[in-house]
């Protein structure tokens, strides 16, 4: 984890343009874990309905991020 953690900011500290897809990168991750610990059997339903906020954060998270990088790049 440590290694994906050093890559991040390495990239991030490139341009600007690549701190945002860093940004990008990591709420997908975020996403794919989220999606998969909701789909967890046996998981308690207050533990899924807080997976479900912050899965709902982090989709917000990345439309922005995804938006800006957009702006970025198209200029």
């Amino acid at each position: 984890m440590k290694d994906l953690y050093v890559d991040f900011v390495d990239r991030g500290e490139q341009s600007p343009e690549e701190a945002l897809q860093v940004g990008i990168d990591i709420e997908e991750m975020d996403i794919e874990d989220l999606i998969e610990a909701i789909a967890t059997k046996g998981m308690p339903r207050d533990v899924i309905r807080v997976f479900n906020n912050l899965l709902s954060g982090s989709n917000n998270h990345l439309d922005a991020f995804t938006a800006a990088y957009d702006r970025e790049t198209l200029q």
